[in-house]
């Protein structure tokens, strides 16, 4: 088992890696981010309840990369151009929140996966 965390590590690392979004193009509508976030949420959450939990995971930290890092870096986010746009933020940083959250959860699931396939896989090859 001493062989497990490495690997896991590298899964993880691997996992955090492809969650790794380019820079925002300013020249593009801050709505356009808004959208994009509100849509990599939703698919996050439909991976967990499908359990895919290497892409859920990704998904929420790419849902929380782009609200925290990346958003805060265009120029309307400071002074939204209207009022949905001012909600529409509020309401992602209160979803980043519980992402963040699931996030942890979703990374603790896998850890455990992950030790259970190679305990199993471990004992077939002890059996073999």
């Amino acid at each position: 088992m001493d062989d497990l965390q490495p690997t896991f590590s590298s899964f993880l690392a691997d996992v955090k890696q492809r969650a790794d979004i380019p820079n925002l193009d300013m020249g593009k509508p801050l709505r356009l981010y808004i959208r994009s976030a509100q849509l990599l949420h939703k698919q996050a959450v439909l991976s967990r309840r499908n359990g895919d939990l290497p892409n859920a995971l990704t998904l929420l930290l790419r849902f929380a990369n782009l609200v925290v890092y990346q958003l805060p870096r265009h120029a309307d986010y400071r002074r939204p151009p209207d009022a949905q746009v001012e909600r529409d933020l509020a309401q992602l940083k209160g979803d980043c929140l519980r992402a963040m959250d699931a996030a942890e959860q979703v990374q603790a699931d896998l850890e455990r996966w992950w030790t259970e396939q190679v305990g199993t896989q471990l004992e077939a090859q002890r059996q073999a």
